[in-house]
């Protein structure tokens, strides 16, 4: 911010007027960098699941700055295990986004919890901080699946007995006894279509079991279930996982036109009708889309003294 400032000097002598002088100042404020980092909450709480990936985000924290040239900086003070198993990992702090990740890739025991204490420290001569507190929680363990969603998109001719697809299991402690399940939720009496295999191995193949018919079926809605029962030796409960599968059936050139007329249809015309007259309309309809429901029309007995138009 600035200001300007318009100095007047005035002769003070009585017998003379009108000798002035005019000086312009400008002030600038100079911005004092006396404001602390204000984090964006605090604590910041979290939930992971068991397994994390290395430099896998687990969550950012935020701090803002009055002082709007200083920049932040973070990093972490401390770290501790407040509840559960006593192994701690190597937490780390991105120093310019503040987001924070396991350094190596981990397997945690649930119900496990964190503690950490970030700081913030801006870049002024002054070197102003603040700290705030961090608890990220490892959720119950559960099967999970890479993502919640996935879709196909499959032509229709495709053979039965093929893959169509594989949906992988992102848990990292997989056991043989992992198995799956399939239920087509849309349209929900067509579970014959599609089977499964994968039991013991971490992903889950779709195979096709019956033919597939855009013109009947265009798009099947599938959910997906791995499950794995409790181990009591290891006192670890049953798991369980879900994801959902949308089979998107592409169109197959495979159906003839039809003709929607009568199959003997009769024009009336005169005796003498105009050059380019019609004297009459065909219709038709093919079950395909797109280009493949694509039409032409034409003449078979060429020799006739009438002609049509192709589309």
């Amino acid at each position: 911010d600035s200001y300007a400032i318009a100095l007047i000097l005035r002769d003070n002598n009585p017998e003379v007027s009108g000798n002035t002088a005019e000086f312009d100042i400008t002030v600038e404020v100079v911005n004092e960098p006396d404001n602390v980092p204000v984090f964006t909450a605090d604590p910041y709480e979290s939930t992971i699941s068991p397994t994390v990936d290395a430099q896998e985000v687990l969550l950012t924290v935020t701090a803002n700055d009055a002082d709007s040239q200083d920049s932040i900086m973070y990093s972490i003070l401390s770290s501790e295990v407040l509840e559960g198993d006593p192994r701690l990992p190597v937490f780390q702090i991105d120093s310019q986004s503040g987001s924070i990740s396991s350094t190596n890739e981990e397997t945690l025991v649930p119900e496990t919890i964190f503690r950490l204490v970030v700081q913030a420290l801006d870049n002024s001569m002054f070197t102003l901080s603040a700290t705030a507190e961090v608890r990220i929680e490892v959720r119950p363990q559960s099967l999970e699946f890479t993502q919640l969603a996935y879709t196909a998109d499959i032509p229709e001719d495709t053979s039965t007995g093929s893959t169509l697809t594989s949906l992988p299991i992102r848990t990292l402690s997989i056991s043989t006894d992992i198995t799956y399940s399939i239920v087509v939720t849309n349209p929900s009496n067509r579970n014959d279509v599609f089977r499964h295999q994968g039991a013991g191995h971490p992903e889950v193949e779709i195979i096709l079991n019956v033919a597939l018919d855009r013109e009947e079926v265009d798009e099947y809605t599938i959910q997906v279930m791995a499950m794995r029962p409790a181990d009591a030796m290891t006192s670890r409960p049953a798991e369980t996982g879900t994801a959902t599968l949308t089979i998107q059936v592409s169109d197959v050139n495979d159906n003839d036109p039809v003709f929607t007329d009568a199959e003997d249809t009769e024009f009336i015309i005169n005796e003498n009708p105009t050059f380019g007259e019609v004297v009459g309309t065909s219709n038709a309809m093919d079950a395909d889309i797109g280009d493949n429901a694509r039409l032409h029309f034409s003449i078979s007995e060429t020799a006739l003294p009438f002609s049509i138009d192709s589309t």
